[in-house]
């Protein structure tokens, strides 16, 4: 036992003896019963006192942080004459009660039970107006009190400080930015202490003993804001604690009655396409038709992985399947949406308005055919995310297994560690100081396993190559050189290793060869992609002239076999994204 708490050695017992008065713990003040430890030197010095405490009293945090005094640690004592400073009474001149957790730097403690009973969220501070002017940090948004230069407020429980303006703040709000209702949280430390310690409105860095609101919604993974910036919002609607109204729906319809025993709908219908979507669970499908080709959602353009259960049309059309797969949570997205990226409300479109549905997205600069968040009042811009990208802004922050802090969103790339690449708009990186790793979003989006059609096995990703004897590593694909200090993907059981691009290609999110119509052009125009071989006079190669401005066609293409001819994107499609060599 801590000589803190107890000078003498404890003697462990299952259970109390049934003879004698009634005993009471010395840590918790509640009946003793069941393991327990009990001084003997005291039960044989001291006439009619003994020293009994609870084992899960006995074994409580030396040293713990409280929200009811976030400026300093307290400190398990045994502090026979100390005042609670929640109950305000000193019951331990009465029962014995000895144990509190104490401030070494002020004169502040609290009973044990007490600081276990304390209720974080929601507590209603009762004010006390204090009139000698002082100049004091309020507790809720961090300002030095300047506007209150008479007065300011005192919670006489919990010893919060706070302005006049920030002495009322409403238990929950509901902003335009966000799709649920926000929870006012007294000390921020103690909802994300770890991983997100930034506000998702102005992304500065949180103060962990200032308050927050935060959406508890387990898809939002933390949604966080200062009471400032919430303030500064203007437009916010305050929503009293007892109101039981549904949270505002998505805009997708509703899903049918019939569910699956973990509250999943089996059936719902989605704004995306006519038939209906089934929950169907990809381990049983793979172990009944042992088939091992992916599936790719058709929301993200990401591969299914087989052990996860997705949604898909089982329906057919025209005597063939429609092969319209979603991941669960592409199923789940809102219709609308409002980010910090963009000034404007952001809609979901099943597909981009260009030619085969590709478009480029503004946050990680890659060539996209599936699902996308796009702005209708900007026409010059014409402004795309990829809803991807837009889960990973959402997040904000990312764990790696190539790293061992966590990674932060970040508008500021150096360079990639995964690639090497310098791009100028946006990264995660690490949140240390002494770290400079960095990824680009692209990198980030990498799954972690693919198929290549002449491996049996799946190809992993890896992060760092093994050291050979000359120090030479090659592609497998291409056969070309290698960066050993760049991500591949591998198979060990092969001796198989290949750049990320060779085997998902330079546009892993575009499906090439399909026959598109467009209304400037007479026939079904393909997506191919053309570039220069890299071997002399190589007549495989055939790239043709743009038949608009003359000039070779080169990367991602339209090209109509029926004319014989290619022509650039650009003089087709509503935006003009620079022409890869």
């Amino acid at each position: 036992m801590d000589p803190r708490i107890h000078e003498h050695s404890l003697t462990f017992k299952e259970e109390k003896e049934n003879d004698g008065p009634p005993q009471f713990c010395k840590g918790c003040l509640e009946p003793l019963f069941g393991p327990h430890y009990t001084c003997d030197t005291c039960d044989k010095w001291s006439t009619g006192y003994k020293f009994n405490i609870h084992k899960s009293c006995a074994e409580l945090p030396i040293e713990i942080r409280h929200s009811i005094h976030p400026e300093h640690p307290l400190i398990l004592k045994n502090n026979l004459y100390s005042t609670c400073g929640v109950c305000k009474c000193n019951q331990s001149r009465r029962r014995g009660y000895i144990l509190s957790y104490c401030c070494s730097e002020c004169d502040f403690s609290i009973h044990v039970k007490c600081a276990s009973n304390w209720q974080n969220v929601g507590h209603e501070h009762n004010f006390t107006i204090l009139m000698q002017p002082i100049q004091f940090t309020c507790d809720v948004c961090g300002l030095v009190g300047e506007y209150d230069r008479q007065n300011f407020y005192l919670c006489n429980i919990c010893q919060l400080l706070v302005h006049a303006k920030c002495s009322w703040l409403p238990l929950q709000v509901k902003i335009e930015r966000h799709q649920h209702r926000l929870k006012l949280t007294w000390w921020f430390q103690d909802m994300y202490p770890k991983d997100q310690d930034f506000c998702d409105i102005c992304s500065e860095k949180m103060d962990g003993n200032r308050a927050i609101y935060c959406c508890h919604d387990h898809e939002c993974r933390g949604y966080t804001a200062h009471c400032k910036c919430i303030r500064k919002e203007g437009k916010f609607k305050n929503i009293l604690v007892n109101d039981d109204d549904d949270e505002p729906s998505t805009s997708r319809r509703p899903p049918t009655d019939e569910t699956t025993a973990d509250d999943k709908p089996l059936q719902i219908e989605h704004f995306s396409h006519p038939h209906m979507l089934t929950l169907i669970d990809g381990q049983e499908v793979a172990r009944q038709d042992g088939q091992d080709e992916g599936i790719t959602c058709n929301g993200c353009t990401l591969p299914i992985m087989r052990s996860e259960s997705y949604r898909s049309c089982t329906e057919l059309a025209i005597e063939k399947p429609c092969n319209f797969s979603l991941h669960i949570n592409c199923a789940k997205l809102p219709r609308k949406r409002l980010l910090p990226l963009h000034e404007h409300e952001l809609t979901l479109l099943p597909t981009a308005s260009s030619v085969g549905g590709v478009f480029k997205c503004h946050m990680c600069e890659s060539l996209s055919q599936g699902f996308s968040y796009h702005c209708e009042e900007c026409e010059e811009c014409d402004y795309y995310l990829d809803i991807y990208c837009s889960i990973l802004y959402e997040r904000r922050t990312l764990r790696c297994d190539a790293h061992v802090h966590t990674l932060r969103f970040s508008t500021k790339l150096v360079s990639c560690n995964s690639c090497g690449t310098h791009k100028k708009n946006f990264c995660f990186r690490c949140g240390s100081e002494r770290c400079n790793f960095q990824l680009c979003i692209s990198c980030v989006k990498l799954p972690l396993t693919v198929r290549y059609k002449y491996d049996d096995h799946p190809l992993k990703l890896t992060y760092a190559s093994v050291k050979t004897e000359l120090d030479e590593y090659y592609c497998d694909i291409c056969e070309g050189i290698r960066d050993s200090k760049h991500w591949f993907y591998s198979c060990p059981d092969c001796d198989f290793e290949c750049h990320p691009d060779c085997i998902r290609g330079t546009y892993p999110q575009v499906k090439l060869g399909g026959s598109y119509k467009h209304d400037d052009h007479q026939h079904d125009v393909a997506l191919v992609y053309k570039r220069k071989s890299g071997i002399p006079n190589d007549k495989r190669e055939h790239l043709l002239p743009c038949s608009e401005c003359f000039m070779i066609c080169k990367g991602l293409v339209c090209e109509c076999l029926e004319c014989g001819i290619n022509f650039h994107r650009r003089h087709y499609w509503l935006f003009n994204d620079p022409i890869p060599d």
